[in-house]
């Protein structure tokens, strides 16, 4: 049984930071190194010097930056609990959509036959990173990513007039996103909204690492005000839910050329384009089709030539027929013997990556997984390699604060 609650919000004063595109982030994950130093000098205030600083000593100044911060007034506390409905309207691929949820506080469970439900794995280091800011600042600077499904989309159509209602703030940030938030402290609306939802499994969309790390802080102190963690639910039948895939590079010593005849064993090989790649990609075939770049302009379309001879490499039958496992299980393992993985998101970046390796590596370009496959793998409980999805657009790091005292 899924339990959620209203709670005060911390949120940056707007009477001291004018544009909130200033301070606030996408999740610490999906910021690289560049991206970090342009958030540093955007404003003193940026919510990357608590949930990405730099140094040894970048945990305890998180804790100072943020108690400095709340004594300075830059950041308020809300007077009243509250819901916290969320409407972001975004582009895509040429098409406007606007997505819908909304942020609560969600008791934390053990994910063993719990109605929280993972779907990928996630990395040791990444969560004690996570463990360690959550144990210096005692708060949530960014919520966990959740699902729930409502096929009828009753909660959206219940809480939309509350977006006229109840308005509290609005922005766009730089990449033009637009932003709306709206307080709900109606306590029957309130009540009515956390019965919807207690009947419901949650499945975690991002934020595995940041939920683990909280559940770790809980089973280790024991205190009710840590039993709880910020998150952001939508509706997985949501037709303004976006899927996008996460690309592979891969360091590896085999040259194509030598492993080429025993790849085509298992693929149809065609030299090609990277436009071609990604059409043939957004085409949503029903055969498995992958990208791979070798550097050099060298671009390849890899098409699996029978679902079959998956049953040589997964042993789980729900497994076999998903894209990112035929891609880790058979061309990163067994082909590319490759154990040093990285994850981009953009394309280009990617292409001038391994451009930059001069051949001592590889991309592998997938498709993103479907929302059908991706909850029926969840409620088998199954878990996929980590960074299997990436869910567009991102909760931004700052927008709202729980704090946990």
């Amino acid at each position: 049984m899924a339990k959620i609650i209203p709670f005060k919000g911390i949120f940056y004063n707007r009477q001291i930071i004018k544009n909130l595109k200033d301070v606030i982030t996408p999740p610490y994950d999906v910021i690289n190194t560049e991206e970090r130093e342009k958030f540093f000098q955007k404003s003193p205030y940026n919510i990357i010097r608590i949930i990405l600083g730099k140094g040894k000593n970048r945990y305890r100044e998180a804790k100072d930056y943020f108690a400095a911060w709340q004594k300075d007034k830059v950041l308020c506390q809300d007077k009243k609990k509250a819901i916290y409905l969320y409407w972001q309207k975004y582009r895509i691929k040429g098409e406007i959509k606007e997505q819908f949820g909304f942020l609560a506080l969600l008791k934390l469970e053990n994910l063993k036959n719990s109605s929280v439900i993972p779907h990928e794995g996630t990395i040791l280091k990444y969560r004690e990173d996570r463990y360690k800011l959550l144990a210096a600042t005692k708060a949530n600077f960014s919520p966990i990513f959740l699902l729930y499904q409502d096929s009828k989309q009753e909660i959206e159509k219940e809480l939309e007039e509350d977006k006229q209602n109840y308005p509290w703030f609005s922005f766009e940030d730089e990449k033009g996103l637009r932003h709306q938030v709206c307080s709900l402290t109606n306590e029957k609306k309130i009540r009515k909204l956390i019965e919807k939802i207690k009947n419901k499994n949650i499945y975690i969309a991002d934020g595995h690492h940041r939920y683990l790390s909280a559940l770790h802080y809980y089973q280790k102190n024991r205190r009710e005000n840590s039993s709880f963690v910020l998150a952001y639910f939508t509706n997985v039948f949501s037709p303004s839910l976006s899927i996008l895939p996460v690309h592979r590079f891969i360091r590896s010593e085999k040259k194509f050329e030598k492993i080429k005849s025993r790849i085509e064993k298992y693929f149809e090989v065609r030299k090609s384009k990277k436009g071609e790649i990604f059409k043939q990609l957004q085409s949503h075939s029903s055969r498995h089709s992958f990208g791979l770049y070798l550097g050099d302009r060298k671009f390849f379309l890899l098409i699996l030539k029978d679902e079959r001879i998956m049953d040589n490499f997964a042993d789980e039958k729900d497994l076999r027929c998903l894209d990112v496992i035929i891609a880790h299980k058979v061309l990163i393992e067994r082909f590319f013997k490759s154990d040093e993985t990285f994850y981009f998101r953009d394309e280009e970046s990617l292409i001038e990556k391994v451009d930059q390796e001069k051949g001592k590596s590889v991309a592998i370009f997938l498709n993103p997984i479907k929302s059908a496959q991706l909850m029926n793998i969840c409620e088998k409980r199954k878990i996929l390699p980590p960074k299997t999805t990436y869910f567009y657009p991102k909760i931004p790091a700052g927008l709202l604060i729980h704090r946990l005292v």
